[in-house]
């Protein structure tokens, strides 16, 4: 569609069926709008079909919006892939705006480029990594760590068949950053990922697992700077090394002091239905034992993780031993929940005082009822499993 006058659209010629559809500034006019961090990124990050080869500085941008639209919706026309109706479904809101500004076009064009990191491809994965990626800014003879916050937080790659790869690709989003006061800093654009399905072996969990690792900060003691809640991991290739070093990263860490630290982000990870599944794991079984374990603080009272929900496992083969040492540990971990929470219950309503004189039966009438009625109600939540933290295996 070359028009004399006009600015020429075209869809990019010798790629792939489009089921990669990223929208592209291909052009300096256009991108000059962009901000520097954009601005100073090559075209190859930013594409795959869409190809706005020439883009018009002196036409306000929701004219320019409108083109985008257009092109795009051309673009995914009959192709039966969701990412092309996702990024569809974008490109028409993008000329109904009201914000004009090259932000508001900056940020929508952003939203495209996550909208269809159901990339498929190494490449897309790695660029949608790098948007999200904290940059360190310099700003008045000092500088700092800026974030590009994404209203989508949970990535999914499932059934990419990337390889390990996909893990060195994500590793500049997941890995935390260090600050000048040695504070670490994570990402907030990653608190759930799903690599379910895509060829991983134990090189890519491994990989993963340094990722993810807890540091030490100035003073020398532990921190698990991550705020990944969900990670699933099943369907793959990953044998009794990968899932240990992965189980690893819950395990809790001793400070100098005594203390415990725990990681209190991860709030479910699945390790289940791995292709690998006809082996002793018995690498696995001793790390798990790690994350389940109940420990003693400096002040004598019980510490454990309290944050951990759900540990799928199914597939994942153990001993005999192993699966008792395991139902053993779970057993202790749930009822230390389960007593924390019967006395949070009972502190949120002032009657943590009241405990003692209810074991030594000196409490009387209504005293005496309503701390039965909390103890009652911290019990039923245990029942229904609210305090347990429940692992799927095969026993």
């Amino acid at each position: 569609m070359n028009k004399a006058g006009q600015n020429s659209y075209m869809i990019a010629p010798g790629i792939p069926p489009a089921d990669n559809i990223h929208v592209v500034l291909g052009s300096e006019p256009g991108r000059h709008h962009l901000s520097p961090a954009f601005r100073g990124r090559p075209s190859e990050t930013f594409f795959t079909d869409i190809l706005l080869q020439e883009l018009d500085s002196s036409k306000d941008f929701v004219e320019v919006m409108g083109e985008v639209r257009s092109v795009a919706g051309e673009a995914t026309k009959g192709v039966q892939h969701p990412a092309c109706y996702h990024v569809g479904e974008l490109c028409f809101g993008l000329a109904d705006t009201n914000d004009g500004s090259p932000q508001a076009m900056e940020e929508r064009l952003f939203h495209i480029q996550l909208a269809v990191s159901v990339l498929r491809s190494i490449e897309g994965l790695s660029s949608v990594a790098e948007m999200l990626t904290p940059k360190m800014v310099a700003k008045d003879r000092s500088s700092r760590w800026e974030f590009h916050a994404y209203e989508e937080k949970f990535l999914d790659f499932s059934g990419d068949m990337l390889g390990d790869q996909a893990v060195v690709a994500l590793s500049t989003l997941i890995q935390p950053c260090c600050c000048s006061s040695g504070r670490w800093m994570c990402s907030p654009n990653a608190q759930g990922i799903n690599l379910s399905a895509n060829n991983l072996t134990d090189k890519g969990a491994c990989a993963l697992a340094s990722a993810l690792a807890p540091h030490r900060n100035l003073s020398r003691d532990w921190t698990f700077p991550s705020q990944i809640s969900s990670l699933q991991l099943h369907q793959n290739y990953i044998s009794d090394e990968g899932c240990a070093a992965v189980l690893g990263v819950l395990a809790p860490k001793q400070n100098s002091n005594g203390s415990w630290v725990f990681n209190s982000s991860m709030r479910h990870l699945r390790l289940c239905s791995s292709i690998c599944n006809n082996q002793l794991r018995e690498k696995t079984a001793a790390a798990l034992l790690a994350v389940l374990a109940v420990h003693e603080g400096p002040d004598g009272k019980a510490v454990f993780n309290n944050s951990l929900t759900e540990i799928e496992l199914d597939g994942n083969t153990f001993s005999s031993e192993a699966r008792e040492q395991i139902q053993t540990a779970l057993d202790k971990l749930n009822s230390a929940r389960a007593m924390q929470s019967a006395v949070t219950a009972l502190r949120s309503v002032g009657m943590d005082s009241k405990m003692s004189e209810f074991v030594h039966h000196r409490s009387q009438g209504s005293e005496k009822e309503n701390v039965e009625a909390h103890m009652k109600t911290a019990m039923n939540n245990l029942r229904k499993g609210k305090d347990r933290l429940a692992l799927k295996m095969t026993w």
